[in-house]
């Protein structure tokens, strides 16, 4: 993650993707769908000669960059010597990357100084942009979860006995003004989730998870919650139950994780049967992934044990492709992709050829691990 922020030579400002001077002969900027050649730029960082970088770097990487340095923040900050270094490297990016959107009027400014494509969280384009209104909860939940993050990591390195980094009352101001009368991002909080089948965008659900977990977690139990004191939990509280009972039918092993380790403070209210039916969900979906990683082919169109329902999904598709009764097939009977896809899709597709990282599957095993409901022998 350090390259990716390296190779641009600006800080606070991390590359989309990064290619290195033998690899972009063979992999890169090709001009398919994955590799836009227009966005593809020549690092004149020190040390990258011949490197190239992807501009443009979207909403979707910084929620996960946010997500992930302040794991790495808060899980290293306070263990040895050597792991604490680690946790300041890891602030230190969270920090400057936060300061970096805040002092562009709450956008991400590009290597041109202009704000990239989706890294706008601005009042003017979350409120008055209607093209955002679909995004108005998420993306003001996105903005405050980074500035909760983003003060928990600069109280990291101030007890690191760093000083040269923004005060408290930095993201404590931003905070405010977000949640003013006139701007009141904490109401649009509310409608995280547009629960409507037409509408069910799961790459969505994946970024407000991610940024739910953020904001909650950026505030270990304890501390001095700066930042989130100041924030409308009851509105945070709302979207979470929202999202929670908008994908409690897909069974997902992520977001059952993520609500299993935020369970003893955000929604403990709800039990030992809520804890127990996210374990069981979380368990099923990782035991039935198929551990290779390999996308087998599946053919679902000739069974006759699937039931569907009529209708359209978001893109037009007929729900005749798609299946939403009782719970998904396991993972190795559909094709279980990514977090941001379709858990019902159960189409015809893929021909074994291909083979995924590990990364969606062990992110909620380790997070099954923390919050203890996954044991090493599993």
């Amino acid at each position: 993650m350090e390259l990716l922020y390296n190779v641009t030579g600006i800080e606070g400002l991390p590359a989309r993707s990064v290619c290195d001077p033998i690899e972009k002969h063979v992999s890169c900027a090709n001009g398919s769908w994955l590799h836009d050649k227009t966005q593809w730029i020549n690092s004149s960082a020190p040390g990258y000669s011949g490197w190239i970088w992807k501009s443009d770097t979207s909403s979707d990487e910084i929620v996960g960059h946010v997500f992930s340095l302040l794991l790495v923040a808060t899980l290293e900050a306070t263990n040895d010597a050597h792991l604490s270094q680690r946790g300041v490297r890891a602030a230190t990016l969270l920090v400057k990357l936060v300061k970096r959107i805040v002092d562009a009027n709450f956008t991400l400014p590009d290597y041109t100084g202009k704000p990239t494509t989706w890294g706008r969280w601005d009042p003017h384009t979350v409120n008055g942009d209607r093209a955002f209104s679909d995004e108005r909860g998420l993306q003001s939940l996105q903005m405050l979860s980074f500035l909760s993050a983003a003060a928990n990591a600069s109280r990291i390195l101030q007890q690191a006995g760093l000083v040269d980094i923004p005060p408290q009352s930095f993201w404590w101001d931003a905070a405010s003004y977000l949640q003013s009368d006139s701007v009141q991002y904490n109401l649009n909080l509310r409608n995280v989730k547009i629960l409507w089948p037409l509408d069910d965008n799961f790459s969505d659900d994946q970024l407000a998870w991610l940024s739910l977990f953020s904001l909650l977690w950026s505030c270990p139990q304890g501390s001095e919650c700066s930042v989130q004191a100041r924030i409308d939990l009851t509105s945070v509280y709302i979207s979470l139950d929202a999202l929670a009972h908008g994908v409690d039918k897909e069974w997902s092993s992520l977001w059952s994780a993520l609500q299993l380790v935020l369970l003893p403070t955000a929604i403990s209210s709800q039990g030992a049967q809520t804890k127990s039916a996210l374990t069981e969900a979380l368990s099923w979906n990782l035991q039935t992934w198929p551990v290779e990683q390999v996308q087998w082919p599946t053919r679902n169109s000739v069974r006759a044990d699937l039931v569907y329902e009529r209708g359209a999904d978001r893109f037009g598709r007929s729900q005749g492709e798609l299946r939403h009764t009782w719970r998904p097939l396991p993972a190795y009977e559909r094709r279980q992709s990514r977090w941001n896809a379709d858990p019902w899709d159960v189409t015809d597709g893929w021909d074994g050829m291909t083979e995924s990282d590990p990364g969606a599957w062990l992110l909620p095993y380790w997070l099954g691990r923390y919050a203890g409901v996954i044991r090493s022998t599993d």
